[in-house]
């Protein structure tokens, strides 16, 4: 089973710390299509980009899963939960 990933904050977050897609990809060293395609569940996030992302948007690990591991499926287990 493939997890799609809502990588919803973390957009807002580069935006908020780095204003663009492109200076957070050189940040992170990758190209602006290698981050297009992670932000599209395309390809992974590799464990040194998600540390870097980390410091460069000044977090600490208590944020990870609400930046890197919020998927779809989660949030609708959540949703049923609060329903009842």
């Amino acid at each position: 089973m493939t997890v799609i990933y809502d990588y919803s904050k973390l957009r807002g977050l580069i935006k908020e710390y780095f204003g663009t897609m492109k200076y957070f990809a050189n940040y992170l060293g990758i190209s602006e299509t290698s981050l297009n395609l992670r932000l599209q569940n395309k390809l992974p996030f590799k464990q040194d980009e998600i540390y870097k992302s980390l410091i460069g948007f000044k977090k600490n690990g208590e944020d990870l899963d609400k930046i890197f591991f919020c998927n779809q499926l989660l949030g609708k287990i959540k949703a049923i939960f609060m329903m009842t």
